[in-house]
């Protein structure tokens, strides 16, 4: 009798369920002398740059996107307010569009300067996304100027990202979101609403198998460190596993959540470590909601006319 392997592979195109880990390097907003047009709104231009004058070694934070987060965190992001785009960036990681990966063997400028991922921008992709790669060329320009003027605090321009290419990819992804969730909402989809989620699918896609290879090797008596993913990666491929259930979407009835979800998203383990999910019927998204929201119908009413009285 053969003894069992201690390895495995595995499919992980799209890594298999767990914690979707992001670092979130400190954020300085350089300000420009402009002005640009982020969802009809003038606002002065600029980029968020990492503050790399902060950092020490091994002091980098990361944080865990908790469940769902694609679906309420990120989609209720107002990417026309320069200032929740900072606190948010501070909070759950940098962003950044669809930029060229280059391999560690070039130079730090080379590595560092930001460029649009040609794949990504493709045939009608580079004309469906083209607020986004120019808002990637506009923060290689803005690295390429302050890297000519020598700045003191060169190192921070290097890791630019203009408003331009944060606003409009946060917008693209937002989005994305919505056209493939659209899918699997009640109620019947058009032909152009299943086009715009092709075009979704693709440039999701295209980011998703940058970060993920198709095949890996797992050894079972080895401990892995967690994957650390930037937070548009970690954004679509938590939207991936949620779309691969193909469950019906829906909106949270607790009215101070709204939360888009799928009732399989928030499976948690009980005490005899079996997976636990909400019921495929449910209307909240977890279970705090439904109470809260139970709370709001029976006990609000009451103290508003209490108050009256």
């Amino acid at each position: 009798m053969k003894e069992p392997r201690d390895y495995s592979y595995k499919f992980t195109a799209i890594p298999s369920p767990g914690e979707l880990v992001v670092p979130v390097p400190p954020l300085v907003f350089r300000p420009a002398w402009e002005v640009v047009m982020i969802k009809g709104r003038e606002l002065m231009g600029g980029a968020f740059c990492v503050d790399v004058d902060s950092l020490t070694d091994g002091d980098l934070m990361h944080v865990v996107l908790p469940p769902g987060f694609y679906g309420r965190e990120f989609l209720q992001l107002d990417a026309g307010n320069v200032n929740q785009l900072h606190e948010f960036q501070e909070q759950y990681g940098r962003i950044v569009g669809a930029r060229k990966n280059v391999p560690v063997a070039h130079d730090m400028m080379t590595r560092l300067r930001p460029e649009p991922d040609n794949e990504a921008f493709s045939g009608d992709l580079g004309r469906i996304f083209e607020d986004q790669l120019r808002g990637i060329n506009k923060s290689g320009a803005f690295c390429d100027v302050h890297e000519i003027e020598g700045s003191v605090d060169s190192a921070n321009y290097m890791t630019a990202a203009s408003l331009q290419e944060v606003a409009h990819t946060v917008m693209d992804a937002q989005w994305i979101i919505l056209a493939t969730t659209k899918l699997l909402m009640p109620g019947p989809v058009s032909r152009e609403e299943k086009i715009d989620a092709i075009i979704a699918c693709t440039f999701m896609s295209n980011i998703i198998s940058k970060a993920c290879s198709p095949i890996s090797l797992v050894l079972h008596d080895i401990d892995y460190e967690t994957p650390r993913y930037d937070l548009m990666t970690a954004v679509y491929i938590q939207l991936s596993r949620a779309l691969l259930h193909n469950e019906e979407y829906r909106y949270c009835k607790n009215p101070e959540c709204n939360r888009l979800f799928t009732p399989k998203e928030f499976t948690r383990m009980n005490f005899n470590s079996k997976e636990v999910t909400r019921r495929s019927d449910s209307q909240y998204c977890q279970s705090s909601c439904q109470e809260r929201a139970k709370y709001l119908r029976n006990y609000t009413p009451n103290r508003k006319n209490h108050a009256i009285t």
